[in-house]
C-alpha cells in the first residue's frame, strides 16, 4: 500500500513539474519588455517623430506576430501550470509596458495635432499595440 502512495505521489509530482510553463511565460515577458523598450527608444530617440514612429511601426510589424502568437499560446495556461511569482512577473511587465508605449501617445500630443499624418501613423502604432493582447 506504501508503495502505491508513493508511486502515485511521485507520477503526480512529475506531471505537475512537467506541466510548469514559468519558463514559456517569462520568456514571452522578456519579448514583450524589450519590444516596448524598443518601441520607445525608436520614437524618443529620434528628433524627427514622424521617423521614430515609422521606426516604431516597424519593430511592432516585425516581433508583434510572435508576440501575438505567444500570448494566444498562453490564454491555454492554467493557474497550476505557473508560479504566483511568474503570474505577478507578468503581470507587472505587462502593465509597465503597455504604459510606457501608450505615454508616447501623451508625448506627441502637441506633435499630432499639427500634423493629420502623424497623428493617424500614432493610432495605427498604439492601435497594433493594444491589439497584441487582446
Amino acid at each position: 500500500m506504501k508503495t502505491k502512495t508513493g508511486l502515485i505521489f511521485v507520477f503526480i509530482m512529475f506531471i505537475v513539474l512537467g506541466c510548469s510553463k514559468d519558463d514559456q511565460v517569462l520568456s514571452f515577458c522578456s519579448d514583450v519588455e524589450g519590444m516596448s523598450k524598443d518601441i520607445v527608444a525608436a520614437v524618443d530617440g529620434n528628433s524627427d517623430k514622424s521617423a521614430g514612429v515609422d521606426a516604431a511601426l516597424k519593430i511592432l510589424n516585425e516581433k508583434g506576430p510572435a508576440i501575438k502568437n505567444s500570448y494566444t499560446e498562453m490564454q491555454d495556461i492554467r493557474g497550476f501550470q505557473v508560479s504566483e511569482e511568474t503570474v505577478a512577473k507578468m503581470t507587472e511587465t505587462v502593465t509597465s509596458s503597455v504604459t510606457n508605449v501608450m505615454k508616447l501617445k501623451l508625448t506627441l500630443v502637441t506633435a499630432t495635432m499639427k500634423d493629420e499624418a502623424l497623428s493617424k501613423k500614432v493610432d495605427e502604432l498604439m492601435d497594433g499595440y493594444q491589439g497584441l493582447f487582446m
